[in-house]
Formats: structure tokens, C-alpha cells, sequence
């Protein structure tokens, strides 16, 4: 975190035909990420696309982003599956 700068906003994730929102909120960074699939585009609030890495390794999805469940609630169903 040396030197870190601080990484906030508003983001919304789409992964293929789905989204969901959050934000990010952090002072570090990603070093070791040999092996991990990155997956989905991520926007801020303007709708530019950022670098927030959304990765995937086997069952797991993993970012900084918090994300806003309630408003995806077909994400917690279990009836749809994330795609990258």
C-alpha cells in the first residue's frame, strides 16, 4: 500500500447480458494475479469503462467492488449463471 491512492466510485459490472452495480473503495492494488481470469467490462458512474479487475477462479469471483445485491435479485435466485 505504499504510496497507494485512494480508488472510489460508483461502478456497474456487465458481465455478457447481465449487470449489477456497486462501488469501489480502497487504497491498494492487485500484484499476484498470474492465473486468474478477468472477466466482465466495468464502468463508473459517467459510463466510461475503468480498470477494476473482476476475476474468476474456478467457483470464486473476487474485486474490490461492493456490490449492491438488492438490486440484482435474480443474482442471489440461483437460477441464472454468471458469465464472463
Amino acid at each position: 500500500m505504499k504510496g497507494a491512492k485512494l480508488s472510489l466510485g460508483y461502478r456497474v459490472v456487465e458481465m455478457g447480458e447481465k449487470q449489477f452495480r456497486g462501488h469501489e473503495f480502497h487504497y491498494s492494488v492487485n500484484e499476484e494475479t498470474e492465473g486468474l481470469e478477468r472477466i466482465g467490462k466495468v464502468f463508473n458512474a459517467r459510463g466510461k469503462e475503468v480498470d477494476m479487475a473482476v476475476y474468476r477462479k474456478g467457483n470464486v469471483v473476487a474485486s474490490y467492488m461492493h456490490v449492491y445485491w438488492g438490486e440484482s435479485g435474480e443474482w442471489m435466485s440461483g437460477e441464472k449463471e454468471i458469465d464472463g
